[in-house]
């Protein structure tokens, strides 16, 4: 069963080869979201910050839930981590969300900052 969680949940929308896939968390687990968010910015992916409807459906909280109600694959093996140990949750947009209504408001200055605030993160683009 959804979960709903109301704020301060924190969010992070990685856009990425495997696609998008947003992660929410309490303030509580910050410090332990805080080193990810670092680890990412040192492999160059880029942080902004957005403006966002604070509330968020947490679709799964918990490995368990996954087996009981789908299959979940998180390709990035620090989000997959903090998934396992229940300091992250998968999260989905609300429906009157989507991303077109998210305003981008500046870019996060360090870990610390990204991780006080909803996030979107993607790796700088490259020529070929």
């Amino acid at each position: 069963m959804s979960e709903t969680l109301a704020p301060p949940i924190r969010t992070l929308s990685f856009l990425t080869e495997h696609g998008d896939n947003t992660y929410g968390w309490e303030a509580k687990d910050d410090e332990w979201v805080i080193p990810m968010i670092q680890r990412k910015m040192d492999e160059g992916y880029v942080f902004w910050i957005v403006q966002r409807n604070p509330m968020r459906e947490v679709r799964l909280r918990r490995p368990e839930e996954s087996l009981r109600e789908r299959s979940i694959i998180i390709k990035d093996n620090d989000a997959r981590i903090l998934f396992e140990q229940g300091r992250i949750g998968v999260v989905s947009q609300t429906p009157e969300e989507d991303a077109a209504t998210s305003e981008r408001l500046r870019r996060a200055t360090s870990a610390v900052d990204a991780a006080a605030n909803d996030t979107v993160a993607h790796r700088p683009p490259r020529g070929g």
